[in-house]
């Protein structure tokens, strides 16, 4: 009888034991599945941003999944601050809280005219002269002031008038302006003359403050009109002097698309995208007919519409670098003009503008892919026409079929790969070294970390507010 029982509760202990073991090992493997998932690093992209799919190639190389309905992504590509939504400190975003601030025309206006007054560093402002046409955020009134004054000013004078007493002289034609009788001349500004850029026809351009792709810009050679325009729109633009003598292409108008790589703003650290390309207007350069938005507007955007007949040796409107090179060393007696007048002259120009970024926009884990366009004098002086904050990624002409993916690469080997290295980039000699480590994002500036600094609330919902770029203060 007992042996009975015994067998039984020897099969019961063994069942136990079998069904106890199943059960650890069911426990053990939850364990493991979870920690797997954990170690699974995420991202999201937002949709409607500029072709996203060179950032998924790279994200997916990296062996990152996609995530779309959780907030605790590892890394978001995104249009602006505000749609990241950002939840922690150590999630990787291609904005900073105030990216607008650099990445607008009015934020880039406002910061650079700051930069330039309040600078007490005489060759600083010498240098802004130098790359940036004088602009007018018209949203002010003192500045629209100052823009008249601009636009009056005799065109012999070549002295700066920044006083009441030097503004009444500009308007020895326009005394019976009822305007000009009511400005407020102590709050007026009027920047330098730019002979370099100034020309001989008064152009002028009117660009909405915080628009892209060429959306609502006109040239205009009569004040007038074009604040009769702007107040159609609440003045919610700035007026910038026009370029009247760029150096041309095959008697066309370009401009030059650089990319620029921000991973810090304490200390401000810039990488410069080695490769650049050019874009071109569809018909031949003049000031005769200012309204022709195909001859005087470079955005791809904009010439895309262009129903006219295309110049062969350009073509879709683009040249990557090395063929505007080969044109410059055709034309110059087999001088390297870019490297010997230009490739530095644009590293200065994007230094001194980045300078200008309020660095209480700083965050960890914050960069900031930007586009600048830059134009060139007939004299190869680069002038720097805006900052875009979302620069096109799409896959259009072969130009950027070659530029695109080789700079997005190299750009994850910046802002993922090898982060640890930024502060010491300036530092690295070795040429085969930095590009083993940023491809060829070239490492130009780091600046001096602020530890003082007061950076502004980084929850993406809160709006930027240390900066009113309606005003320039004095």
């Amino acid at each position: 009888m007992s042996s009975a029982t015994d067998n039984i509760n020897t099969r019961v202990d063994k069942n136990d034991v079998q069904q106890h073991h199943s059960t650890v090992i069911d426990l053990d493997g939850i364990k493991e599945k979870l920690s797997r998932q954990q170690r699974k690093r995420t991202y999201q992209i937002e949709q409607f941003t500029s072709n996203h799919s060179l950032i998924v190639e790279q994200l997916v190389k990296r062996n990152m999944v996609e995530n779309k309905k959780a907030s605790n992504y590892h890394f978001k590509w995104g249009w602006s601050w505000n749609s990241l939504f950002v939840a922690n400190e150590h999630q990787i975003v291609n904005h900073f809280p105030n990216y607008d601030e650099i990445g607008t025309k009015s934020g880039l206006t406002t910061n650079l005219n700051r930069l330039y007054r309040r600078s007490a560093d005489k060759i600083v402002r010498q240098h802004i002269e130098t790359f940036f046409p004088r602009s007018y955020l018209l949203s002010n009134q003192s500045e629209r002031d100052s823009f008249l004054l601009d636009f009056y000013r005799p065109t012999t004078s070549q002295q700066q008038c920044s006083t009441s007493t030097n503004t009444q002289s500009l308007l020895s034609n326009n005394d019976d302006d009822v305007h000009f009788q009511s400005m407020d001349m102590s709050s007026t500004y009027v920047y330098a003359p730019q002979p370099h850029i100034d020309g001989t026809n008064n152009i002028w351009i009117a660009k909405p403050s915080s628009m892209a792709r060429g959306v609502g810009i006109k040239i205009f050679n009569d004040a007038n009109q074009l604040l009769q325009y702007t107040k159609e729109h609440e003045h919610q633009f700035i007026a910038q002097k026009y370029v009247e003598s760029p150096l041309l292409v095959m008697n066309r108008k370009f401009d030059i698309r650089q990319f620029v790589l921000v991973t810090s703003l304490n200390p401000l650290t810039v990488f410069l995208y080695r490769d650049c390309y050019l874009r071109f207007c569809s018909v031949q350069y003049s000031t005769a007919n200012i309204h022709d938005r195909f001859a005087h507007l470079t955005n791809h955007q904009v010439q895309k519409e262009y129903k006219g007949d295309h110049d062969i040796e350009i073509p879709h409107n683009q040249w990557s670098l090395e063929t505007f090179k080969s044109y410059l060393k055709n034309n110059n007696h087999d001088r390297d003009i870019w490297n010997d007048m230009i490739y530095d002259k644009i590293k200065s120009l994007v230094i001194t503008t980045l300078m200008s970024w309020p660095s209480e926009g700083h965050r960890n884990n914050s960069f900031e892919l930007l586009g600048f366009d830059i134009m060139l004098t007939d004299h190869y002086q680069p002038l720097l026409i805006e900052v875009n904050s979302n620069p096109g990624l799409h896959l259009v002409t072969d130009v950027v079929k070659s530029h695109h993916p080789r700079a997005i690469n190299d750009m994850f080997k910046v802002i993922m790969d090898n982060k640890d290295q930024w502060y010491s980039a300036a530092d690295i000699n070795d040429h085969d070294r930095k590009q083993q480590l940023f491809g060829d994002w070239d490492p130009i500036h780091v600046g001096h970390h602020d530890e003082n600094l007061k950076t502004i609330q980084t929850k993406s919902k809160a709006k930027f507010k240390s900066l009113n770029v309606q005003t320039v203060s004095k």
